[in-house]
């Protein structure tokens, strides 16, 4: 409630105040009814701008724990979201790591396991036919006549 409120309801209040007195003492009863009249109309402005700022401060203070929490949580969510990206990397990281061993071992076990297959004296570890002189085709089987 601004200033120039306060002072207009403090008059009303006054005023009412002067009235149902006078009328008390006149013995003017239209006159005890107005003034308790003002006096009642200044008082409830009075208190129902009384309840008006008590709204305001409630509703900033809340607005101010809102925005309080609002804050927490994102830093809450941030915070997640690092761990998250830090869990990703490090996934990676291991499944990399794991793959690079992986094909170390296969590279150095498979390049014995072939050379271990081939018979000596062959080289490429396949068995050869010879066409025979009988066999037209040349399809490396000997055919007897």
């Amino acid at each position: 409630m601004n200033t120039s409120n306060k002072v207009a309801n403090t008059g009303r209040e006054v005023k009412g105040h002067v009235e149902e007195t006078a009328g008390r003492v006149f013995g003017d009863d239209e006159l005890v009814v107005r003034g308790k009249a003002d006096k009642l109309a200044a008082q409830t402005k009075k208190t129902a701008a009384q309840a008006g700022d008590t709204a305001k401060r409630v509703g900033l203070r809340l607005k101010e724990r809102a925005i309080d929490k609002i804050s927490e949580f994102h830093q809450k969510l941030h915070e997640a979201a690092d761990r998250a990206e830090e869990k990703a990397e490090k996934a990676a990281s291991d499944k990399e790591s794991a793959a690079k061993s992986t094909t170390a071992r296969g590279s150095a076990g498979g390049m014995s396991a072939s050379s271990s297959d081939s018979a000596p004296g062959t080289g490429t570890g396949t068995t050869g036919t010879m066409p025979s002189s009988s066999d037209p085709t040349g399809s490396g089987t000997d055919t007897m006549p």
